[in-house]
């Protein structure tokens, strides 16, 4: 379980925010609504249905996430968007025959403990215990369901079972032996970076190309449907003005506190313990505790007792000690008596789970409230915020009442004194400002807002923010036009084209170097560069990573030098591997309990990987016309 708990604690933090990853898959997610209607399954393995709705959210969320990290003048027609269904629909049928295999192997992690991680996490957390109504929040906020959410911590609990069980075998010392050997290997290149940019005067795009490809890719320029609302926003803080604190609401807060204060005495307590365990049945620890207790009762000193029978590994030493300590801290029976003591009372045996106790009672330590003059502001503070809380659900409620009796926001918005704002234009899937919140896109597509016309109910930002959707604009999908798309066309000609002149130039090069020609004076006349470097390391810092990769992945030249083209992220790089140079294994930057460290988690990945290809070959997956439907059309969006 403690194992689990450390897996899913960044995991859990993040797929409890998103829900997108599990083990073994590139991203996942369960669906978290019920289906009705016709049957929208998209795939099957061995019969178990993959939905629709399931596939949607997946991919929107992706598609989201892509375009977050693209920044604020990303271009969604910039996504890949078959690639990424695709990617998709592989992930959801990957995990889905995982799972599978995991349940077959009796592998399985049941609801009643993904519910002990689910609440023990501390966003659902309040003064370190689990709350209800943040966990509640927490689910209407994101559109989830209690149980679907179960069910996907259930699904990646069993998964992270099945990768725990490939761990790797015997790592032999002459194998940790040839990987510092390699690892100490030095090279000697010579290479010349090929920028797809440095091809740019090569790349003409014209017309006739910008009309054959909108033609070929019409699908890809269907603009979303899409709306704009007028809304109206409360803000609790906006209501703390409006709040009166009164000399007589002053002094109930104090009481208030003071009562508070007087639940939370601590008390400093000793005890001596004998444990009822295999050796020692609660009999005889009976007795043994009622013998001690005569002791005390005869004038024996209770420090001097416990330190010689007391049975507590962790008092005995201090005869007896357990501080001073709130109500709580103990077991229920343990707790009980404790508070029921006076100073220097030494209770009756007490019989807990542990064995039997004996309790003496130090004394009681009543946790002082500094006077009221002390902190006044403090209180304030808390009043105002505590009256503008009431007030905020007494508005919320009356603004919906208000809501729901007018054809639009403008007179409800003049009643309560608020501004009646606007948005930009935004999808169901995606939105800027307030429009970045699910449940304000749901409302704004939803029948009783867009069909309708009519006003939202309230919509929860946050537990103190509040919105009131009305439409003000919609936009069916349409077909976009040629002049509205040829600039991005444009630039997807023209980056495809630079890429395949780089690597024409690139392959051209490689050609040449390999019959012996010097390339150096045409790259330079090009603006680029030969790069001549010895003794690269694993650990040289280089251009790009692909290219550090290429450069230990070239074969030992033997007769002649090794070159090849090699694809970068931005263009292409040549390369000429002249030599080869053989260190000792100590002039590894690694250290033995590194690499076997390494070894071990490749062998792992490589039993995952042999496992899960297992899996595929025998599972039977069939993607249904639906399904097919999804991967080829331009957009995959909900029903």
């Amino acid at each position: 379980m403690e194992k689990f708990r450390k897996m899913v604690k960044g995991w859990l933090g993040y797929t409890l925010l998103t829900l997108l990853m599990v083990p073994f898959a590139f991203f996942g997610i369960e669906s978290y609504f019920t289906n009705a209607g016709h049957d929208n399954t998209v795939a099957t393995v061995n019969g178990a249905k993959i939905d629709k709705r399931e596939f949607d959210q997946v991919f929107n969320q992706q598609r989201q996430a892509l375009l977050e990290k693209m920044g604020p003048d990303a271009d969604p027609s910039q996504l890949n968007a078959p690639k990424l269904r695709q990617q998709v629909m592989d992930a959801l049928t990957h995990r889905e025959f995982e799972v599978q295999g995991a349940r077959a192997m009796g592998l399985d992690f049941p609801q009643s403990l993904a519910w002990q991680v689910i609440s023990s996490q501390p966003v659902f957390q309040q003064d370190g215990h689990f709350d209800a109504a943040t966990f509640s929040r927490f689910l209407q906020q994101r559109g989830y369901t209690e149980q679907g959410l179960l069910h996907d911590v259930a699904i990646g609990g069993t998964l992270s079972q099945l990768e725990s069980g490939m761990a790797a075998g015997f790592i032999t010392p002459a194998q940790v032996q040839r990987l510092l050997v390699l690892d100490s290997q030095t090279r000697d290149v010579d290479y010349i970076l090929v920028p797809d940019q440095a091809m740019a005067a090569r790349v003409a795009v014209s017309p006739a190309q910008i009309q054959a490809y909108y033609q070929a890719h019409r699908k890809d320029f269907v603009a979303p449907e899409q709306v704009a609302v007028s809304y109206v926003q409360l803000h609790k803080s906006d209501l703390l003005a409006q709040v009166q604190v009164s000399d007589d609401d002053l002094q109930k807060a104090y009481e208030d506190a003071q009562k508070a204060q007087a639940g939370k005495e601590m008390r400093h307590a000793e005890h001596i313990l004998i444990k009822v365990d295999s050796k020692t049945s609660a009999a005889q620890a009976l007795a043994r505790i009622t013998q001690i207790a005569a002791q005390l009762k005869a004038g024996g000193d209770f420090e001097k007792l416990a330190r010689q029978y007391s049975q507590d590994e962790g008092s005995v030493a201090s005869g007896g000690d357990l501080g001073t300590v709130p109500r709580g801290e103990f077991v229920p029976e343990f707790d009980q008596v404790l508070f029921s003591l006076k100073p220097g009372e030494v209770s009756a045996p007490v019989k807990t789970r542990f064995g039997y106790h004996l309790i003496k009672l130090i004394s009681i330590e009543e946790p002082k409230l500094p006077a009221l003059a002390a902190i006044k502001d403090q209180l304030q503070q808390q009043v105002r915020e505590q009256k503008a809380a009431q007030l905020f659900a007494e508005q919320v409620n009356s603004i919906n009442d208000a809501m729901y009796e007018a054809a639009d926001l403008k007179d409800p918005a003049s009643k309560f004194h608020l501004a009646v704002q606007q948005t930009g234009l935004f999808d169901a899937q995606q939105g800027t400002g307030i429009a970045t919140n699910a449940k304000v896109r749901a409302a704004a597509f939803s029948d009783d807002v867009l069909k309708d016309g009519k006003n939202s109910t309230a919509l929860e930002l946050s537990k103190d923010d509040v919105v009131w959707v009305h439409l003000a604009q919609h936009q069916p999908s349409y077909q976009q036009t040629l002049a509205q798309v040829s600039d991005r066309i444009r630039a997807v000609l023209m980056d495809q084209g630079e890429a395949q002149a780089a690597q024409a130039q690139a392959e051209r090069w490689a050609q040449a170097w390999r019959q012996g020609q010097d390339v150096a004076a045409q790259a330079q006349a090009m603006g680029l560069h030969l790069v001549h470097q010895d003794q690269v390391s694993r650990s040289t810092t280089m251009p790009d990573a692909d290219l550090l990769r290429a450069i230990f992945w070239l074969p030992r030249p033997t007769t002649q030098a090794s070159v090849q083209a090699v694809p970068l992220h931005q263009g292409v790089a040549v390369v000429m591997l002249r030599a080869v140079h053989d260190h000792p294994a100590s002039d590894s930057h690694l250290d033995v309990a590194q690499v076997s460290a390494m070894m071990g988690k490749a062998m792992s990945a490589q039993n995952e990987a042999d496992l899960v290809n297992a899996l595929q070959s025998r599972a039977k997956i069939v993607i249904t016309p639906a399904g097919q439907q999804l991967l080829q059309s331009s957009a995959a969006s909900s029903d």
